[in-house]
């Protein structure tokens, strides 16, 4: 039995449970029984569960979704579709998170027109990332459409996952469409079978190095590089990988390499180095031959060894191998041959060589790290024990290929830990005592080894705990510290400083790693899988000194007009009703009133609950709001839960989870965060704390509604006046430049696209009506080998996407003259704002020459009208996602954004003001800090001036909102 150091856990975080799929809505089924809610759909009649009209193809199915999409006409959205219910179990997507194994998503659908489908997931909240669209191909047929979600796991909005949203044609209509639905699955995404980065770039120098293949070095001769020794397959293909010259052989048994007529003397050389990348091939030898002093096959003295290497699959391993390990190799100045072999598949290799760079040597003390697991590095030679998983212990290895390559950590190997249902709550695993270099060594913790990290990846969100123990098996005892990502790499900080002088810091000889530490008696709901990788330690860190009450004042609420907002406590708002913060409830809490620079906020101490109570038969009337809002900070509770109270009672509410410093928590009034509550009947309030006793403070609690911006059809500001120099501009048309000679900017062959030219804000601008395709040619041809980038800027009330080609008619300059060459890119507007596009020509990918640039086809779909200005080629790009301005070093993204904007500034930001493009004020925030996360996801899509005051400078830049 382990000695574990007891803790009393608070709070439990968990996670897990699968989604309930497929939805084939046949009895029995997922979908069967799930009650769909239709949105933003007008009159059309939404969606039903009806019997396969169509069957035949691929989905001979009985039972099928149905959705009539209503007109435009009629109110119904571009996005109309419908939703399961949150929190519904097994009669709805039940609660999961998007994980590697989950996040391909495919659907069946029959459609009778071309557009987008769309799905996208939503938590408990109504948050939600944005969704992800996928076209039909094929009209009034079963088609399967696959969604792939991969790039948001770990994002906070695909945690705890319970509600899925469909748009089946996610398009303006002006007739009502029906679209069929089935079979929507989820399954892992296929994991890659061709490289698509090259090996990494070797980084001995040349002086140090023997090269037999790497564009890195001059290589040496090499008479065959697959050698006919009567083998099947090994079909040897030389190829590129993103520009860097790589082998490919498929269908591998084995291959030699052979160096005979030029002899390899690598009796210098300390390792022999290999790049492999694979999809398949999980065991990989390799053979050395040296033919000795007579350079005769067979002569004699001729001397070999192979070793073998289990390979990472899709991703590079890039094998240092000492040659120290080919222990038969006692001879190296005359090596002729290589002998590759493996498990049957494919391989790629790259940087072939030797090298007499040193392998670091072990440091002069322990602790010996940083444990990184790979090859010939701490942790790859030593015994790893996993106790109580279930019972007893085991030494079976524990390392494994690193999950996810991405992010902070790049390695190949990591120690992969199962923690089993039947595992106990502290199970791990542990290095052996007194290992030397084969395990954490022996050593006293002190200021210069106290620090230690360890980067995790798990598929829980649990606490990680790490302790070291002597001989004698006393222990320093667990400290633990929890993850805070899923399937995600994420480093963790433990500080052993408080153990510095105990007893049991001195003569450490063992380390013992909790991935999955649960609270005492619990029993895990289904197995977790933890990888741990690149354990350091470092110096001593001063422990953190913890506010115990705010020094900043909540964020400023917006303004807001008054019928929009009901305030019971805010300096920025009339109250509505403040209601009775009474002690009358029989609660510890003690309500106070204190100035946080110079702001009335409300302080709870000694908190367990408090009550919010109106007189006689008053009652608060929310029914004509739609969020909650309440500003909470705290040093000591971990979570707030919010009740409303209908007479009865009827109680339900949102419990809030406190992060450092203020949060700002905005609630949607509805039955998924509040089931049952009658929103015009709430008589009473009441507030909780988990744990019970701290001290919160609290303001700007109120209820607000959204106020819905008409999205303008034309543009009332003109395009972006461009900044870019003349003398680095070919322009065609902008009132910022002289402009070339057009002959025509709407060609005979044009389809729709009437065209008028007139002035926005005195600026003059093009306006295509009923956009089909258009053509514009140029008098002559432009000569753009000297640009970079191809600009227009873009309006649009209602295109989804925007086309461009540009048509260069070669040297002989005549169109379909043999030498023309084309290209075309499409990219999605924000729709009623300026899109400047500044499109780099690397994007033009079948653009091979641009010296005779002769005509330009813009087009679109749906057919809609399109505003366009400054177009013209350039060397400089103008538009950038990421937003910095010169002004104080400010720092603004991401841009586009969808839910949170950062702004940073070297000094303190005092206030951040939204205007739509039309003027109107939007939000405002007063930060008074040199960074601020502003929420952005009550914005309506469109385009955004933002305004930042900084150190009394006023710096105004565009924002688009998604």
């Amino acid at each position: 039995m382990k000695n574990i150091t007891l803790f009393l856990f608070l709070l439990v975080f968990s996670t897990g449970f699968s989604q309930n799929a497929p939805i084939t809505f046949e009895t029995g089924a997922f979908g069967s029984t799930w009650s769909f809610t239709t949105f933003e759909n007008g009159s059309g009649a939404g969606y039903s569960k009806v019997a396969n009209p169509f069957p035949g193809g691929i989905n001979n199915s009985a039972m099928v979704g149905k959705f009539v999409a209503g007109t435009s006409a009629s109110n119904a959205a571009p996005y109309a579709g419908f939703e399961s219910a949150h929190a519904s179990g097994a009669n709805g997507i039940g609660t999961f998170t998007l994980s590697a194994s989950n996040s391909i998503i495919k659907i069946m659908v029959y459609k009778s027109v071309i557009s987008d489908v769309a799905i996208k997931f939503a938590i408990a909240n109504g948050g939600a990332q944005p969704e992800i669209k996928v076209p039909n191909t094929k009209i009034n047929e079963w088609e399967e459409l696959t969604f792939d979600f991969s790039g948001k796991i770990g994002l906070f909005e695909t945690i705890n996952i319970d509600q899925i949203i469909f748009f089946l044609d996610f398009n303006a209509r002006t007739v009502e469409t029906t679209s069929y639905f089935d079979n929507v699955s989820f399954s892992a995404k296929p994991a890659a079978t061709v490289p698509t980065i090259a090996a990494p770039t070797p980084t001995p120098t040349a002086a140090n190095v023997i090269s037999l293949f790497s564009d890195a070095y001059t290589n040496v001769t090499v008479d065959s590089w697959r050698a006919d020794w009567g083998q099947s397959g090994n079909v040897l293909s030389d190829i590129q990988v993103a520009g860097n010259n790589t082998k490919k052989y498929t269908d591998l048994t084995y291959f030699g390499v052979i160096t005979e007529a030029n002899k390899i003397d690598a009796s210098s050389m300390l390792n022999f180095h290999i790049d492999v990348w694979t999809p398949d091939v999980t065991t990989f030898k390799i053979k050395i031959v040296d033919f000795g002093a007579d350079g005769a096959y067979q002569g004699g003295d001729d001397k070999e060894f192979e070793i073998t290497r289990t390979l990472t699959l899709s991703g590079w391993n890039s094998l240092e191998i000492p040659l120290s390990e080919f222990t038969g190799l006692t001879t190296k100045a005359h090596i002729a041959q290589f002998v590759f072999s493996g498990s049957a598949g494919t391989i790629f290799i790259d940087n072939v060589y030797f090298n007499k760079v040193a392998i670091v040597a072990p440091p002069a003390a322990a602790p010996y790290a940083p444990v990184t697991f790979e090859t010939g590095e701490y942790g790859s030679t030593w015994t790893l024990t996993s106790f109580d998983n279930p019972s007893g212990g085991s030494t079976a290895s524990l390392l494994a290929s690193n999950p996810d390559k991405t992010g902070i950590n790049a390695s190949n190997t990591a120690a992969k830990f199962t923690a089993l249902v039947a595992g106990a709550w502290y199970t791990g695993f542990e290095t052996a005592h007194a290992s030397g270099t084969n395990g954490i060594g022996t050593f006293t913790l002190n200021e210069t080894n106290s620090t230690v990290k360890i980067m995790v990846y798990k598929d829980v969100i649990s606490k990680v705990g790490i302790k070291f123990a002597r001989p004698d098996s006393g222990s320093t005892g667990e400290i633990t510290v929890a993850n805070t990502k899923i399937n995600e790499w994420e480093e963790l900080t433990f500080n052993f400083a408080s153990k510095i002088g105990e007893g049991v810091s001195t003569g450490i000889d063992q380390m013992i790693v909790f991935p999955d530490f649960i609270p005492e008696g619990t029993t895990r709901s289904a197995d977790h899988i933890c990888y741990v990788d690149n354990i350091t330690f470092s110096a001593k860190i001063a422990a953190p000194v913890t506010a115990t009450a705010p020094t900043v004042a909540a964020p400023t609420p917006p303004a807001r007009a008054v019928a929009d907002v009901k305030s019971l406590y805010s300096d920025a708002y009339a109250v509505y009703k403040a209601g009775d913060w009474c002690k009358c409830w029989g609660q510890s809490t003690d309500v106070t009133e204190e100035l946080i620079a110079t702001n009335n906020t409300r302080k709870l101490s000694n908190f367990n609950y408090q009550g919010i109570t109106l007189p006689g038969a008053e009652v608060f009337d929310l029914s004509d709001m739609t969020t909650m809002h309440v500003d909470l900070w705290s040093s000591s509770a971990t979570s707030v839960k919010i009740n409303l109270i209908n007479p009865g009672p009827v109680e339900s509410g949102v419990t809030l989870t406190i992060a450092p410093g203020w949060n700002s928590f905005d609630m949607t009034l509805n039955a998924a965060n509040f089931p049952g509550i009658n929103f015009s009947n709430v008589f009473q309030m009441s507030l909780s704390s988990t744990p019970s006793g701290t001290t919160v403070y609290l303001d700007n609690f109120y209820f607000y509604k959204s106020t819905v911006v008409v999205a303008p059809t034309e543009p009332t500001v003109a395009a972006p006046t461009p900044t870019t120099a003349q003398v680095n501009v070919i322009s065609m048309f902008s009132n910022a430049y002289a402009n070339v000679p057009v002959t025509t900017w709407r060609t005979d062959w044009s389809v729709g696209s009437s065209l008028t030219d007139l002035q926005i804000a005195g600026n003059d601008t093009k306006k295509y009506t009923n956009l089909n395709y258009f053509g514009v040619d140029v008098t002559g041809t432009i000569d753009a080998t000297q640009m970079l980038y191809f600009h227009i800027d873009v309006w649009t009330p209602d295109l989804t996407a925007f086309r461009v080609k540009l048509v260069d008619f070669g040297a002989n300059g005549v169109y379909q003259g043999g030498d023309d060459v084309e290209f075309e890119v499409t990219r999605t507007p924000t729709l009623s704002g300026w899109n400047s596009y500044d499109i780099p020509f690397s994007d033009f990918t079948g653009l091979s020459t641009r010296g005779h640039i002769a005509q330009l086809v813009m087009s679109g779909a749906p057919a809609g009208t399109v505003y366009i200005d400054n177009v013209y080629f350039s060397k400089v790009a103008t538009n950038l996602s990421v937003t910095n301005f010169e002004a104080s070093k400010v720092m603004m993204y991401p841009n586009p954004v969808t839910n949170y904007l950062t702004i940073e500034a070297d000094s303190a930001i005092e206030k951040v003001s939204f205007y739509t493009i039309l003027g109107q004020e939007v939000l405002v925030k007063n930060p008074k800090s040199n960074s601020t996360t502003i929420q952005t996801s009550e914005l309506s899509k469109g385009v955004y001036i933002v305004r930042t005051v900084v150190d009394g400078k006023v710096i105004t830049t565009k924002m688009i909102k998604e």
